[in-house]
């Protein structure tokens, strides 16, 4: 297996992509009350997006340790896209699918909370929206995991600060959230939800992007290859006739499996990265299948899912070169040169 270069490309816009879909594939058989028979889903969808995303933020963090920047190329890369959707749910959709009238609507108190998802203050409800539909009065039920990811970007800031070895503190952010998820069933019966979100899934979220983290401080790219990436598969498959040990494992194989992938040389996948569509595909998808739903109650779950891809693709192309990549052209630079052999710094945005 040949690892990517900023010749070879990569395939990590080709997962992203991937992953979004898995989360709206598994949406749409949540908002049709299915249960999923299948690992595809949006939950595996979420566990790539968080490993990519702590091997990325990894690489940013330990070329340029400057709290300032980091945070402004961190915000640049949430927030446009974050606050044009949610404009456009409040100002377009709300009045347009609410049983209220314009004026009620306006001047309903949870229209003005659904604002607060700009902040990361997550809120899914707008007045009198989707009430009808199987899953009631969730307008955007893919925001919750965006407080998770900046909470993660403000963990690798802390840790790199109090411990400026990226071996050490990517390693201590794997290892307490890694604890932290095996030990919740008896640290809470209670379910504790802060900012929208349950804390648990911080923790399980969490594990993962600091696998990732892991991945890039300690050089694990060293052992990927073909041969690799399939025996850490066939193990994972084969140790799933043990539960127990499999939910520990799982830590471990997807992160492999996901940056080898990730960093294979792209070849005739190249397409897919011209553009990264994954973003905006992610937090459109859930009120488009929403709307389709309460539009066209009788759709089948096929076409509910595959008109939301199509439907919702199109908002993912008009985030990127609209609002996304001209957001990122005002990034502040590094003020270091990047490793030449720091594959990771090369395809984060």
């Amino acid at each position: 297996m040949d690892l990517a270069s900023k010749e070879t490309g990569n395939n990590f816009n080709l997962l992203r992509l991937f992953s979004a879909f898995l989360v709206l594939y598994g949406h749409g058989h949540m908002l049709h009350q299915v249960p999923l028979n299948t690992d595809l889903s949006h939950v595996l969808g979420l566990y790539i997006f968080f490993t990519i995303s702590g091997f990325l933020i990894a690489s940013s963090w330990s070329n340029d340790p400057n709290v300032v920047r980091y945070f402004v190329r961190r915000s640049w890369r949430i927030f446009p896209a974050l606050i044009v959707v949610i404009l456009l749910t409040v100002l377009v959709l709300g009045p347009l699918i609410s049983t209220l009238s314009s004026d009620e609507y306006f001047n309903h108190p949870v229209t003005h909370q659904y604002l607060k998802n700009i902040f990361l203050r997550i809120y899914y409800e707008l007045p009198g929206v989707f009430n009808e539909n199987l899953y009631p009065n969730s307008v955007n039920g893919s925001l919750w995991t965006l407080p998770i990811e900046f909470s993660l970007y403000m963990s690798i800031v802390i840790i790199g600060v109090l411990i400026p070895n990226g071996r050490l503190s990517s390693a201590l952010l794997f290892g307490v959230c890694l604890s932290l998820t095996l030990l919740w069933p008896t640290l809470s019966s209670d379910a504790i939800f802060i900012y929208g979100f349950e804390l648990k899934e911080l923790f399980v979220l969490g594990g993962f992007f600091g696998a990732g983290a892991v991945i890039y401080h300690w050089n694990i790219s060293r052992y990927f290859s073909v041969t690799s990436f399939a025996i850490v598969l066939i193990v994972g498959v084969f140790m799933r006739q043990w539960p127990s040990f499999f939910a520990v494992f799982v830590y471990f194989m997807v992160p492999f499996l996901v940056i080898c992938f990730g960093s294979m040389s792209s070849g005739r996948l190249d397409f897919f990265n011209r553009a990264d569509y994954s973003y905006g595909l992610y937090i459109y998808a859930f009120p488009v299948q929403q709307t389709i739903l309460h539009l066209f109650p009788e759709l089948s779950m096929f076409w509910s899912i595959s008109s939301t891809f199509f439907v919702t693709i199109v908002f993912a192309i008009f985030s990127w070169h609209c609002i996304e990549k001209p957001a990122l052209a005002y990034k502040p630079k590094r003020k270091v040169k990047i490793k030449e052999n720091d594959q990771a710094a090369q395809y984060s945005n």
